[in-house]
């Protein structure tokens, strides 16, 4: 070890005079001098490094490649100081859209912002394995145990991976997919407490319709916010111009069909109530009638939104009784 005027000091460039052979060929004595420490008292990274992998025990360093030109001077102070060599695996490293490189100042966001706006740390967890590395098969969707047990170096890409914020949400709506309902729901509720939002009554009601559209428990929350699930609330209010807004037909029209479907839906018998028999009790008539005509006058007499679940899986989520009333209700404000 060499100290310099400004009492920062050295490790030697050449070792007696020897040109020791270091990882791809690279000599001791190409390195030139270089720093490893402030003082006796301030190491800098080189020679921290090394130190900390001795008193942990690492056997395996895997990082970036951007790392790789450090790799010899690491192994030289190693072998300095009498420590074994851990093995070495450079990665790609994952790059913005822009194909520039992620960083704290430029297009990465912390761990904790992707908490905050509702991913899965599984999901999290599957899709940055998947960046540079790929296992056998087109399996994508992985648990972290099964991760442990598939993943091995071998199969790590030579190109950088690219984040893609858009992938990122169809693994996490994946993975929230794949949770039992009620374990969505808790998970969910807590979210919602944490960010401070009210949940409605109706939520473990409106949880499978959710886990089916929101990608992240963020969008679940808007969703909820946005009033797009009111129609699970005992009265739903709404302006009757919108019976006929996407009808495509008049209100004497309108009328008729949803008298009709009133008939077909009164005549269902209770164990059958569910969206496929109610689609197959309906769907014939709105067909030979129009569908527009037919479907959409139901569908906001149900919901009394614009946009809304289709009208035979509201007339279910409601129930028998609720889908009569406010059918019954539409059919005079035509």
């Amino acid at each position: 070890m060499i100290r310099d005027k400004k009492q920062r000091f050295f490790f030697p460039a050449t070792e007696d005079g020897a040109a020791l052979l270091v990882s791809c060929e690279t000599r001791q004595s190409e390195l030139r001098d270089f720093v490893i420490g402030k003082s006796l008292t301030e190491p800098l990274y080189h020679f921290g490094v090394v130190v900390d992998d001795m008193d942990e025990g690492v056997t395996h360093v895997v990082r970036g490649d951007d790392h790789i030109s450090n790799t010899p001077r690491q192994i030289l102070i190693q072998r300095a100081l009498g420590a074994s060599t851990p093995v070495y695996a450079h990665l790609p490293l994952v790059l913005g859209a822009d194909r520039a490189k992620l960083s704290k100042r430029r297009g990465a966001k912390a761990l904790t912002a992707y908490r905050d706006e509702g991913y899965s740390p599984e999901a999290l967890i599957n899709y940055l394995a998947l960046l540079g590395w790929h296992p056998e098969g087109e399996r994508e969707i992985f648990t972290p145990n099964e991760l442990v047990q598939e993943f091995n170096l071998a199969r790590i890409q030579k190109s950088a991976g690219i984040f893609d914020e858009a992938k990122l949400r169809w693994f996490n709506h994946e993975h929230l997919k794949r949770l039992a309902l009620k374990t969505y729901e808790s998970l969910l509720l807590d979210f919602m407490a944490r960010i401070k939002k009210t949940a409605p009554a109706y939520l473990p009601r409106a949880a499978r319709l959710l886990q089916e559209r929101a990608e992240t428990l963020l969008d679940a929350a808007r969703l909820i916010e946005a009033g797009e699930f009111s129609f699970f609330e005992n009265t739903i209010s709404y302006e009757p111009a919108l019976l006929l807004s996407g009808a495509k037909t008049d209100a004497e029209t309108a009328k008729k069909h949803l008298a009709a479907v009133s008939t077909m839906l009164a005549e269902l018998p209770g164990a059958d109530w569910t969206a496929e028999r109610i689609k197959e009790a309906i769907f014939p008539y709105a067909t030979a009638e129009g569908r527009g005509a037919v479907l959409w006058p139901m569908r906001v007499a149900l919901s009394g939104q614009k946009k809304s679940p289709d009208p035979f899986t509201l007339a279910a989520l409601i129930g028998h009784e609720k889908t009569l009333e406010r059918i019954a209700r539409a059919i005079p404000l035509l």
